[in-house]
């Protein structure tokens, strides 16, 4: 049975539309999350949100890999198939179907969405770093990896709280421990890699020192080397050819 040509047409322009746009939609919905996250608390289903703006992440990543290797196929199938994983263990954590295991599988749902989250970046850095021809679509690219990053860092943070709720220090607790950080952990993870430093939570076991301090040194260096260079190379490139 054939299917008619105008069936496919609004499909390819979408696919055609997504593609040409993917990292400049991808930034706006990681902005609206970040505007949304404080919400999650007394809106659960929120996180729900969540994990598509992460699916959408984790497409736009694989889309620059270039290839259509059966390898290359089965890696995508296999990092999707992660995702899936993910977001229906989150679902079982959010509802408490399983209390008995509700941290045993928020620690598993961490480790997913933090091993997710930093293949991203590093798949985005190799399309980033890729060639001698910078153009808008890979500074686009460098500032959601330097968005993705902090978000990793913040699902490390979570695992290190869950496995060690004595790592970070709330200033607000009196000195308690903060327990499961989930937005706290995006907030000071942002906080670290821009080297703020508000000093409302605060690292306290030197594990937790220890990642801060490669957060905040990667994060100054993402900056002033990669971002930089990304940004003169495209200035120079357009004078060139004006």
């Amino acid at each position: 049975m054939k299917h008619a040509p105008g069936l496919h047409r609004p499909v390819r322009s979408f696919v055609g539309l997504w593609n040409a746009l993917r990292f400049r939609q991808l930034l706006v919905f990681i902005i609206i999350g970040l505007l949304l996250e404080p919400f999650t608390s007394s809106h659960a289903g929120l996180s729900i949100v969540f994990q598509f703006i992460f699916l959408n992440a984790l497409l736009v990543a694989l889309s620059s890999i270039e290839g259509h290797e059966r390898w290359l196929v089965s890696l995508r199938a296999v990092l999707v198939g992660l995702w899936a994983i993910g977001a229906v263990l989150r679902v079982v954590c959010l509802t408490g179907l399983a209390p008995a295991l509700d941290t045993t599988l928020l620690a598993v749902t961490v480790v997913v969405d933090a091993f997710l989250m930093g293949t991203c970046v590093a798949v985005l850095m190799k399309f980033v770093l890729r060639g001698h021809d910078v153009d808008a679509e890979r500074i686009f690219a460098a500032v959601v990896a330097y968005f993705l990053m902090a978000f990793t860092f913040a699902s490390i943070y979570d695992l290190l709280v869950i496995v060690r709720p004595a790592s970070f220090f709330a200033a607000e607790a009196a000195g308690e421990a903060t327990g499961y950080m989930t937005y706290d952990s995006l907030y000071f993870s942002f906080v670290t890699i821009t080297t703020l430093g508000y000093g409302d939570i605060v690292p306290h076991l030197p594990l937790a020192r220890a990642l801060c301090i490669i957060e905040a040194v990667a994060g100054q260096f993402y900056i002033a080397v990669v971002i930089a260079w990304l940004v003169s190379s495209y200035v120079g490139s357009r004078r060139a050819r004006s």
